[in-house]
């Protein structure tokens, strides 16, 4: 099945209540118009046979509305026209026939009408929906097959979808939790690691200055702070596994923004490459 643009606006594309009233608005205005229009020359040719110049102006009409009702795709009201389009190609329509006609496409505007649905956000998860890097673009750059799921991370906070949000973010912590085993040397990673990741850590940070190796010598701030973020990150993602764990908007929250600093902090030192 196509998706359906709405006119301007492509599908899952956020706009503002301004845009989408200034759009419809204006469409509807223009529709109702021109059905004004048509109504009145109806009227006009009740007890009179319909001149030429009666038809003219009721086949512009006509014509008007079908473009607005394509630019709105509005599939019933198309359907509709398009079936007697032979009528009003041949100008041989009759006061009756004109009556039924618009009754009919009246009718099927407003049924289509009943059939559309509207998110509203506010500000704040408007701009998070919007957010082309929720997690900042050097994460995106240093761990790009994160993207999908950071992407679908926030629009599923912004929509109230937390447990999903939830589950998005941790998909997407895997990719660079993964190059940080690798970089510390531990084998075989799953989420089992994790514990192997803080044990090696916290090990070579109490090491005496003069037993470390240089590179912990050099990277010891980054390696304590990435055992900081993970430990506070570290009990939210265990829970998504289990299948009753429902998360509250503030849940999922806290666990976006933990998984969004540790992945910014790893990022400083790492990227995907290190866990390949």
């Amino acid at each position: 099945m196509p998706e359906r643009n709405f006119g301007h606006f492509a599908p899952f594309q956020l706009v503002s209540l301004y845009q989408m009233l200034q759009f419809y608005a204006h469409n509807f205005a223009e529709l109702f118009g021109y059905f004004q229009n048509l109504a009145n020359h109806v009227d006009s040719v009740r007890d009179h046979e319909i001149e030429d110049r009666h038809k003219d102006i009721i086949v512009d009409s006509v014509g008007e509305i079908l473009k607005l009702c394509e630019q709105m795709e509005l599939s019933f009201a198309i359907a509709h026209v398009s079936r007697n389009a032979q009528m009003f190609t041949e100008k041989s329509f009759s006061f009756k026939q004109l009556t039924v006609f618009s009754s009919e496409l009246t009718s099927r505007i407003y049924d289509e009408f009943e059939t559309w649905a509207f998110f509203a956000l506010d500000s704040k998860n408007a701009n998070l929906y919007k957010n082309i890097f929720p997690f900042g673009e050097a994460v995106a750059d240093g761990f790009p097959s994160t993207v999908f799921d950071i992407d679908e991370a926030a629009k599923c906070l912004a929509l109230g979808r937390d447990t999903a949000s939830v589950f998005h973010v941790a998909r997407a912590v895997e990719g660079s939790l993964k190059a940080l085993a690798t970089r510390l040397g531990v084998i075989g990673y799953d989420n089992s690691s994790w514990d192997s990741i803080l044990k090696k850590i916290d090990g070579e940070l109490t090491k005496k200055y003069q037993d470390k190796e240089p590179e912990w010598r050099v990277n010891e701030d980054f390696y304590a702070d990435a055992a900081s973020h993970l430990r506070s990150y570290k009990n939210s993602r265990n829970r998504t596994s289990h299948a009753d764990k429902k998360y509250t908007p503030d849940e999922a929250d806290r666990i976006f923004n933990a998984g969004k600093l540790l992945m910014q902090h790893l990022t400083t030192k790492l990227s995907e490459a290190d866990g390949e």
